[in-house]
């Protein structure tokens, strides 16, 4: 113990004079730092990647839009149409303009496509035909070839009617 009023001295460690002078803790700030310290700098790296963000979804619904349609020439597309008439799709219209019907029979199914452009008529038709009964304009064609094909829908200028017989 030391007598009062004098002040006792701690030795230091013995490996101090090793370790050099005392240096403050490296997370330590200066009181001055905080002023000096730059802000970080606006990029528009947020705005970029929202914008990306953007484009990349409208494209990902654009392209399962697209996907969703037939594809290919007025003929296949209208093929696909009435097909997917037939098969309850409750379509009113086709691709080409003309109305759509399906009208059920006992045994099936007609479905009806008005005013169909000649050429995709007879392209059509023959696809048709493949999978059912085709009546173009009304004329039945027991045997079906391309010629009468083009014989009976070019008969009415403004489009021809194709009458599509599904049996069930």
């Amino acid at each position: 113990m030391s007598a009062p009023g004098t002040q006792q001295v701690l030795a230091a460690p013995a490996n101090a004079a090793l370790r050099g002078p005392t240096r403050p803790h490296p997370h330590a700030q200066h009181p001055g730092a905080a002023a000096r310290r730059r802000k970080p700098a606006r990029t528009g790296h947020g705005k970029l990647v929202a914008g990306l963000t953007v484009v990349l979804a409208t494209g990902l619904i654009l392209a399962a839009t697209l996907s969703a349609r037939p594809s290919g020439s007025p003929s296949d597309i209208l093929a696909a149409e009435m097909e997917a008439a037939a098969a309850g799709s409750g379509a009113t219209r086709h691709s080409l303009g003309g109305p759509l019907t399906v009208l059920p029979r006992k045994d099936g199914l007609n479905v009806v496509a008005d005013k169909v452009p000649p050429a995709a008529c007879v392209q059509a038709s023959w696809r048709l035909a493949q999978k059912g009964v085709i009546t173009v304009n009304g004329v039945f064609m027991a045997r079906l070839s391309a010629a009468k094909l083009s014989e009976v829908c070019f008969q009415v200028p403004d489009g021809a009617k194709i009458a599509w017989a599904i049996s069930r």
